[in-house]
């Protein structure tokens, strides 16, 4: 959904997301956003092809995982210094009772920008079925965060280096 939303707006990221990179490990839910001049059609690509590495996380994954996050950005920023690093948080619990372990933009300090996409009242089980967001919209269980999310997310990464 992220990948197919951020090429609609222009970004330009492989055709296919599963791809390789050369030399990092390749992780899953990440997202490669390509310089320019870079074929979008292949199937492994060189860190050096990249601008920007998103992480996608489905939600509050906890403090711990923070430190596996920033360890794989770590891996790509020791074989490209100039790339910029990016966790989107597809949904994220009420800020009137947040989970007490969830990801927070303090944590990583300017090394990583977190954007957080929805913010619900509950629990949501399902979360990525249609059903589940229409009845929690229609309860109203939904709100967009304070910062633009997805907006954000798209003008962040246009910003190339």
């Amino acid at each position: 959904m992220i990948h197919k939303h951020l090429r609609d707006k222009g970004i330009k990221l492989p055709q296919n997301p599963e791809v390789r990179i050369c030399e990092v490990k390749t992780r899953k839910n990440l997202l490669y956003l390509l310089k320019a001049e870079v074929e979008s059609d292949k199937s492994e690509y060189s860190a050096q092809n990249l601008y920007a590495v998103l992480k996608i996380v489905n939600n509050a994954v906890g403090e711990d995982y923070k430190d596996k996050i920033e360890n794989t950005f770590r891996d790509f920023e020791r074989v490209n210094k100039n790339l910029r690093f990016g966790v989107v948080v597809l949904s994220e619990n009420s800020v009137l009772k947040p989970y007490m372990h969830r990801l927070k933009q303090e944590n990583f300090g300017s090394f990583v920008k977190l954007f957080t996409l929805i913010i619900r009242k509950r629990a949501a089980h399902k979360l990525c079925l249609t059903e589940t967001v229409t009845q929690l919209l229609r309860d109203g269980e939904l709100r967009k965060p304070e910062e633009n999310g997805l907006d954000d997310l798209v003008n962040w990464s246009k910003i190339k280096f």
